[in-house]
């Protein structure tokens, strides 16, 4: 209290004279129409300039929930359109040759808590485990394309090796022709895989979209996978040296889906029965 009541004697002049500023402001304000109207634009302005900073921060924080609502939904999205594919196809005339009518996909969403881009053997870690249905050898994809395939599982977490890693090899075709290739990345650009296995007789131009062909039980086919950026043929051979430009971009990877294949294991075992 001592040091309050001798603060303010130090100050008195101080404080006598910022009550008097204040006094005169408003004097000024009350009883002048241009000052009042001048005081009454700046306040308003001033207000408003606050109001729109405490709407974007709380905009700004919402998003979270907002992008991961949006990935439920086109998690969702997705799996009514493999349902009505599937119930089209019932319709459809199957003859000897149809390609597994009954396959039936299930993606739900998961959001990327780490994932690496720098180094010659890249993954990912989803917070999505076992208790949530996930399995190793599942497919992980993006909005925008193919992104990598289960390696390890916990309860509560899993592990994707990123397509940015050149232990897996994806199956792949040009969206056009059909032409089947491999797809894999060489450890150089994170934006750029490898398509191999392309005989230079195969017809393909540079803008020609690149998918999932559909033969492995990780991915249905037609997941996208990039596009045709360049490519030359080799010297020493007779395919070409083909450069993909991903549509994922690894470095902005935030939410993915995890897809399920129903009849994987049925699938697994008659394929290696015969082997």
């Amino acid at each position: 209290m001592k040091k309050l009541i001798q603060f303010l004697v130090n100050n008195v002049f101080y404080i006598i004279f910022l009550i008097l500023s204040i006094i005169s402001f408003a004097l000024i304000v009350n009883f002048n129409n241009f000052q009042r109207s001048v005081y009454l634009t700046s306040a308003n302005r001033v207000v408003g300039e606050m109001n729109a900073l405490a709407s974007f921060t709380t905009e700004y924080f919402a998003l979270r929930d907002k992008n991961e609502s949006l990935s439920l939904a086109n998690a969702n999205l997705l799996n009514d359109v493999y349902s009505l594919r599937k119930e089209l196809e019932k319709y459809h005339e199957q003859t000897i040759f149809s390609t597994s009518p009954d396959a039936t996909y299930q993606f739900f969403p998961a959001k990327v808590i780490n994932n690496s881009t720098d180094k010659l053997r890249n993954y990912l870690t989803l917070n999505k485990g076992a208790k949530d249905g996930v399995c190793i050898d599942m497919g992980v994809v993006s909005d925008q394309g193919v992104v990598g395939i289960i390696c390890a599982v916990s309860e509560h977490f899993s592990v994707a090796i990123s397509m940015l890693n050149p232990k897996i090899k994806i199956s792949s075709k040009f969206k056009r022709s059909d032409y089947v290739g491999l797809v894999v990345w060489d450890g150089v650009d994170y934006q750029y895989v490898k398509m191999e296995d392309i005989l230079e007789h195969v017809p393909f131009a540079v803008g020609d979209t690149v998918v999932t062909t559909g033969f492995s039980s990780v991915f249905p086919e037609n997941m996208p996978i990039g596009v045709i950026e360049r490519f030359e043929k080799r010297t020493d051979n007779t395919y070409y040296d083909i450069d993909v430009r991903l549509f994922t971009d690894f470095k902005k990877l935030l939410y993915v889906r995890i897809i399920n294949y129903h009849y994987k294991e049925e699938r697994t075992n008659l394929e290696e029965s015969v082997r």
